[in-house]
C-alpha cells in the first residue's frame, strides 16, 4: 500500500507543474480580456459606440469633434490636392477623412465620398443590376435587398460601382478617382454601367468591407483615446437588424476583422434595446406564478424599420455555492422588418419634390430648356446638395410646420429657393403610411400574440420622431397610450450592446440578464442520395440562438452526407468519415445492431446566428432510454438553453423528425424514478462512439475573401494608415514650424526677451526669422517653400530656430523660477536648523542622564566598599574625572565599569560627528546663499547668474535628504531601546521566579529535615505591568516621536 501511494504521488506532481503554467495563462488571458470591450451600433447614417473597461462603465465614445455619434462616411481627398504630402516618402496615397468632414466634401468630390454603406453589406448588386435592366416596379410593398441596392445607386450617381473580386463580382466595390493625378470622374446617370469593369490600371476597387473597415478603425482609435494612453481595444459586440442573413453577417465580420476587432456577438437591434431597458428595471417573478411582461420594440432608423416582441421576466434559479439567485430573463418572441422603410426613404420623397419643382422653375428652364427632374438628380453635385438639404428639411418639419431651403448654382448656375410645409410633406409620404405597421404585424404574427397581449411599444431610432411616423404607428397599435419613450431613442441599442459585451466577459461583474435571441430564419437539412433530395426543418425562425439539435441518421451501412440550407442558399455541407467504424465499435461494446443510434449535433451559433456543426456520436438506444434527455439535452441544460420549442423536433435523415424525450420513454423513466429502481449499470457512464465529419464551408466562404485576398486587403489598409500617419506628422511639423516663426517674430519685439539676448544672439535670431518667413510664404529665389517640404526638413528648420532662441528663453525661465527655488532652499535650511538644534539637545540630554546614573552607581559602590566620607570623596573625585572625559574615553570607561549594570540606553542615537557635520552643512549653505544673493541683485537676464538654478536645486535636494536620515536613525534607536527594555523586564521576572522557586524548595527540604523552624514567607512574583501602564508608556513614546 505504501508503495502504491508513493506511486500515485509520483504521478500527481508533474500534473501540478503542468497546471501552474495553465493557471498563469488563464490569469494573463483574463487580465487581457478585462482590458476593454466595445459595443457598436452600426446604423445606416450614423455609427455609435460605447466602451466598457475598468474605471469606465458604459461610456459613449466621442468622435474627434466631440460628437456622441459619427456619420457613417469616409472620403478620399485626391493626391493632386495634397502636393506637399505627395512629396512625403511613403505618403503617395490620398488622404482619408471621416464623419461630418467626409460629408462636407460630397458637393465638391461626390465620386469619392462613401456614405451609408450598411444597405450594401452582402447585397447582390448583380441581381440589382438585372432588376434595374428589367425596370422593376417602384415602391411595390416592402423592399427587398435588390431594391435597397438599387435605391442606393440612384441616390449616389457619382460613385463608380464595380463587382468585388472576392465574391466574383456579386457584391459591391467602388473604384476611386482620387488615386489618379488626373481629375477624378464625376460619375454618370447609371452606376451599374461598369459593374464588370476589369480595368487593372490604377488602384484596385475598394470593397464595401474595406470601406466599412476604415470607418470602424476610426471608431476604434477614438475608443482607444477614451481608454487612455497605451490601451488597446480589440473586442466588440455589434448590433444587426434581424433580417441580416449569412452574406450580410459575413461581410460585417470581415470588415470588423480588417479593422482589428474581434466580434464576440452579433446582437439584434431590438434585443439590444431590450437589454438596455432591462438594466434599470425589475420584472415579475415567474417562479412565484406572476405573468411576464411583453413589450414591442419599434426601431426606425435611416435605412430600415424593425419590430421585436420581447418577453421580460424575473426567475429564481439555483446558483453555484448558494441555494439560489434571482436573474432577469429577456426572450425574443418574434420579429418583423421592412428593410427599405426609413429616414432615407422619406428624404428621397423630399428630393423628388425638390427636383420636380426646380425643373419646372423659370430659372431652370432658362439654364436648360430640356432639364428634367431625372437629369437634376443624376448630376452628382446637385444630387449631393439636394440630399443634404432634404434631411435637414425633414428634421425641421418634425418640430415646425414649414421650412425653407436655398440653393446657389444648383444646376448649370441656376439658383433655387424651396419651401415645404408639414402638410405637404405628409401628403408626399401618404403612400408609405400602410408600411409603417407592417413590421409590427409581422412580429406579432411570429410571436403568436395580439396587440392586446403587449404591455407597451418602446420607440427607438431617429425617424420615430417624425410626426407622420408616429401617427402611422398609433394607427397600427390602436392604443396611443402604449407608445412610450422608455429609452434613449439614439443610444439605447449601443448601450445594450456594450452591456452584453461586458456580460460575456467573466472579468466584468454586471447585473445578470439572460438575453435569448432567435435566428429569425428557417434553416433546413438536405440529404442527397437514393435518387431523391430529402429536406427537413432544422431550426424554425423562433429557434433560440445557442440551441443544439440532433440530426438522426437511419442508414448506418455507409457514410452519410448532408447539407445545411438557409436564406435560399447552401451554407455548408458535411460528410461523415468514420460512421461505419463507430457503429461497429458500439456493437463491440454489447449494443445490438438494431439498437445503435447515430446523429450529428448542429448548433444555432450565438455569434452570427447561423447553424454550425459541433460534433457527432453513435450510442445505444437502450442507453438513450435510461437517460433523462441525452447528451444534447444535458448540454442545453448546462448552457441554460432550456428545452425544445413546440414544433422543433429532432430531425432524421428521412421524412420526419424524432423527439428524444417524452412519450412512452419519458413515462417509463418517470415510473422507474417513482419506484426507486436504480440499476448499477445506470450509475456508470454509458458507452458512446464519436463520429467525425469533413465539413465543406464553401457556402459560407463564398461571402468571405480568401486568406490571400484578406491579406491584400489588410496590407492596403495598413498602407493607407501609414500614409495618413505620415501626412499628419508632416502637417503637425508644418504647423509647429509656422507657429514658432510667428512666435519668434513677436519675441524680437518684446523688451524683456531682448534683455535676455546678447547682441550676437539677437542678430543671428533676427536673420534666421527673416529667412524662415520668406521660406514659409514661398518667396525664396529658387521657389522652394515650407509647404512643399518633408517632415524631416521641417523638423530640422524648426530645431535651428529653437536653438537660436532657446538660450534667451532659458534665461527668462531661470529668472522666473529663481525666487521660487530660493524660497524652497530657505525652507529646507529651516528644517535643517531645527534638526541641528534637536540633535544638540538630544546628545546633551543623554549625557546628563548617563552621568547622573553613573554617579548613583559609584556612590552605591562606595557605600558597599567602605564607610565615611572618604569613600564618598573618592566617588566624588571619580565623578569629576569622568566629566572631563571625551566620548571615546567615556565609551572605554563604560566597558571598564560594565559590572555596574548601567542601562546602555543613556547613549544618544546621535554623536558629536553628526552635530559637527550638520552644523558645517548649514553654515556653508547659509553663507553661500547670502553671498550669491547679493551678487544676483545687480545682474540683468543676459548676464551670467550668480544664483544658478541647478545649484539651488542641488543644495535643496541635499538638505532635504539629510533630515529624513537622522529622523529615521532616531526612530530606529527608540524602537530598539523599547525592545531591549521589554527583554530586560522579562529577564528580571524570570530571575525573580527562579529565586522564589529556590526558596520554596529550600523550605520544603527544611520541613522534611524536621528543623521545625517557622516557615519563611515566600516572596510573590512581581506582576507584569498592566495594560494601562503599557498604553501610557506607549503614549509617552509616541509623544516623544511627535516632538521629534
Amino acid at each position: 500500500m505504501a508503495s502504491h501511494g508513493h506511486h500515485r504521488r509520483h504521478h500527481r506532481l508533474p500534473s501540478l507543474r503542468v497546471l501552474l503554467p495553465l493557471l498563469f495563462l488563464l490569469f494573463a488571458s483574463t487580465a487581457h480580456a478585462a482590458s476593454s470591450i466595445l459595443g457598436v451600433d452600426l446604423g445606416t447614417e450614423y455609427i455609435k459606440a460605447a466602451l466598457v473597461k475598468p474605471g469606465i462603465p458604459l461610456e459613449i465614445v466621442l468622435s474627434k469633434d466631440s460628437k456622441r455619434k459619427e456619420a457613417a462616411a469616409v472620403a478620399f481627398k485626391p493626391i493632386g490636392g495634397t502636393a506637399g504630402g505627395a512629396r512625403e516618402s511613403g505618403a503617395l496615397l490620398p488622404e482619408r477623412v471621416y464623419g461630418a468632414d467626409a460629408l462636407a466634401l460630397a458637393a465638391r468630390l461626390p465620386g469619392d465620398v462613401y456614405a451609408n454603406l450598411k444597405p450594401l453589406l452582402g447585397a447582390d448588386v448583380r441581381a440589382a443590376a438585372e432588376a434595374a435592366t428589367a425596370a422593376a416596379t417602384e415602391e411595390a410593398g416592402s423592399a427587398g435587398v435588390e431594391d435597397v441596392a438599387l435605391e442606393y445607386v440612384r441616390r449616389h450617381p457619382a460613385l463608380q460601382i464595380v463587382g468585388a473580386p472576392h465574391t466574383d463580382g456579386h457584391t459591391a466595390a467602388f473604384r476611386s478617382g482620387a488615386f489618379s493625378r488626373s481629375s477624378p470622374p464625376t460619375g454618370g446617370s447609371s452606376s451599374f454601367a461598369n459593374l464588370d469593369d476589369d480595368d487593372d490600371d490604377g488602384e484596385p476597387p475598394f470593397s464595401v468591407e474595406e470601406l466599412l473597415a476604415m470607418q470602424l478603425a476610426n471608431v476604434r482609435e477614438n475608443a482607444e483615446t477614451l481608454a487612455g494612453p497605451g490601451q488597446r481595444v480589440t473586442d466588440a459586440v455589434f448590433t444587426v437588424p434581424p433580417f441580416f442573413g449569412a452574406a450580410e453577417r459575413a461581410a460585417l465580420q470581415t470588415a470588423a476583422q480588417l479593422a482589428g476587432l474581434k466580434v464576440h456577438a452579433l446582437l439584434s437591434d431590438g434585443l439590444a434595446v431590450g437589454i438596455n431597458y432591462g438594466t434599470t428595471r425589475v420584472f415579475p417573478d415567474v417562479t412565484k406564478g406572476e405573468a411576464p411582461e411583453r413589450h414591442l420594440v419599434f426601431d426606425m432608423g435611416a435605412g430600415s424599420t424593425t419590430a421585436s416582441v420581447l418577453e421580460f421576466a424575473q426567475r429564481s434559479v439555483r446558483d453555484i455555492g448558494r441555494f439560489n439567485k434571482t436573474v432577469q430573463e429577456i426572450r425574443v418572441l418574434g420579429v418583423g422588418h421592412d428593410r427599405g422603410l426609413g429616414g432615407d426613404l422619406l428624404n428621397g420623397l423630399i428630393v423628388d419634390d425638390m427636383a420636380a419643382r426646380f425643373a419646372a422653375s423659370t430659372a431652370a428652364k432658362e439654364a436648360d430648356e430640356s432639364v428634367t427632374p431625372e437629369l437634376v438628380k443624376a448630376q452628382p453635385r446637385a444630387a449631393a446638395k439636394l440630399w443634404r438639404e432634404a434631411e435637414r428639411v425633414r428634421h425641421v418639419l418634425s418640430a415646425n410646420t414649414e421650412t425653407y431651403a436655398s440653393f446657389e448654382s444648383l444646376y448649370k448656375d441656376a439658383d433655387f429657393r424651396y419651401k415645404l410645409t408639414r402638410a405637404e410633406f405628409e401628403a408626399l409620404a401618404a403612400p408609405l403610411a400602410g408600411r409603417v405597421g407592417g413590421p409590427v404585424a409581422d412580429a406579432l404574427a411570429m410571436a403568436g400574440l395580439k396587440m392586446a397581449d403587449v404591455d407597451s411599444v418602446i420607440l427607438h431610432g431617429g425617424a420615430v420622431r417624425t410626426p407622420f411616423v408616429q401617427r402611422g404607428l398609433e394607427a397600427a397599435v390602436g392604443e396611443p397610450k402604449k407608445l412610450r419613450g422608455s429609452v434613449n431613442a439614439d443610444e439605447a441599442a449601443v448601450m445594450g450592446a456594450a452591456f452584453k459585451g461586458a456580460a460575456l466577459n467573466p472579468s466584468f461583474r454586471v447585473k445578470e440578464i439572460r438575453a435569448t435571441d432567435i435566428g429569425g430564419h428557417v434553416f433546413e437539412t438536405v440529404f442527397e442520395g437514393g435518387g431523391a433530395e430529402r429536406r427537413g426543418t432544422l431550426f424554425e425562425p423562433t429557434g433560440p440562438l445557442g440551441e443544439i439539435r440532433d440530426v438522426r441518421f437511419e442508414d448506418l451501412d455507409r457514410e452519410v452526407a448532408f447539407a445545411a440550407w438557409g436564406l435560399g442558399d447552401e451554407l455548408w455541407s458535411a460528410k461523415s468519415s468514420n460512421l461505419t467504424q463507430a457503429v461497429k465499435k458500439m456493437q463491440g461494446l454489447g449494443c445490438e445492431r438494431q439498437d445503435v443510434r447515430a446523429s450529428a449535433q448542429v448548433r444555432l451559433s450565438a455569434v452570427d446566428g447561423l447553424p454550425e456543426l459541433v460534433g457527432g456520436k453513435a450510442e445505444c438506444a437502450a442507453s438513450i432510454a435510461g437517460k433523462k434527455g441525452g447528451m444534447v439535452e444535458d448540454m442545453k441544460g448546462f448552457f441554460g438553453f432550456g428545452g425544445k420549442k413546440e414544433g422543433q423536433e429532432v430531425l432524421e435523415d428521412a421524412e420526419g423528425g424524432e423527439q428524444k424525450e417524452g412519450g412512452e420513454e419519458g413515462e417509463k423513466k418517470a415510473e422507474e424514478k417513482k419506484g426507486g429502481k436504480k440499476e448499477k449499470e445506470e450509475k456508470e457512464e454509458e458507452p458512446i462512439a464519436l463520429v467525425a465529419f469533413e465539413v465543406d464551408r464553401k457556402g459560407l466562404e463564398k461571402y468571405r475573401p480568401t486568406r490571400e485576398q484578406f491579406k491584400k486587403m489588410k496590407d492596403r489598409l495598413k498602407a493607407l494608415a501609414a500614409s495618413d500617419a505620415s501626412r499628419r506628422a508632416r502637417e503637425e511639423a508644418l504647423n509647429s514650424f509656422e507657429a514658432f516663426v510667428y512666435k519668434a517674430r513677436d519675441l524680437l519685439t518684446d523688451g524683456r526677451f531682448l534683455s535676455a539676448l546678447v547682441d550676437a544672439e539677437r542678430d543671428a535670431l533676427s536673420a534666421a526669422v527673416d529667412r524662415a518667413s520668406t521660406w514659409l510664404h514661398g518667396d525664396t529665389p529658387d521657389g522652394s517653400a515650407a509647404i512643399d517640404s518633408t517632415t524631416d526638413v521641417l523638423s530640422d528648420e524648426l530645431d535651428k530656430l529653437k536653438e537660436l532662441a532657446e538660450p534667451a528663453l532659458q534665461r527668462l525661465r531661470d529668472e522666473d523660477n529663481r525666487p521660487v527655488l530660493v524660497d524652497a532652499l530657505k525652507a529646507a535650511m529651516g528644517k535643517t536648523k531645527a534638526m541641528l538644534d534637536f540633535v544638540r539637545e538630544d546628545v546633551a540630554r543623554h549625557e546628563r542622564e548617563f552621568m547622573a546614573a553613573l554617579r548613583e552607581a559609584r556612590s552605591r559602590e562606595a557605600k558597599e566598599a567602605g564607610e565615611g566620607s572618604e569613600a564618598g570623596e573618592t566617588a566624588e573625585s571619580e565623578m569629576q574625572r569622568l566629566e572631563k572625559l571625551d566620548e571615546v574615553d567615556i565609551n572605554k570607561e563604560i566597558e571598564r565599569i560594565g559590572q555596574l549594570e548601567l542601562p546602555d540606553h543613556y547613549v544618544s542615537a546621535f554623536n558629536t560627528t553628526d552635530m559637527s557635520w550638520l552644523g558645517y552643512v548649514y553654515d556653508h549653505v547659509s553663507s553661500w546663499l547670502e553671498e550669491k544673493g547679493k551678487e544676483q541683485e545687480g545682474l540683468l537676464p543676459r548676464d551670467e547668474p550668480a544664483l544658478g538654478v541647478d545649484e539651488l536645486i542641488s543644495k535643496t535636494r541635499m538638505l532635504e535628504g539629510i533630515v529624513p536620515q537622522l529622523v529615521q536613525r532616531k526612530l530606529d534607536a527608540e524602537k530598539n531601546r523599547a525592545k531591549k527594555e521589554r527583554e530586560e523586564r522579562k529577564s528580571k521576572l524570570q530571575k525573580e521566579k527562579e529565586r522564589n522557586d529556590e526558596k520554596r524548595r529550600e523550605r520544603e527540604r527544611e520541613e522534611k529535615g524536621g528543623l521545625g523552624e517557622e516557615e519563611a514567607p515566600v516572596e510573590d512574583v512581581p506582576p507584569l505591568e498592566e495594560e494601562g501602564g503599557q498604553q501610557q508608556k506607549g503614549k509617552a513614546e509616541e509623544g516623544e516621536h511627535d516632538e521629534l
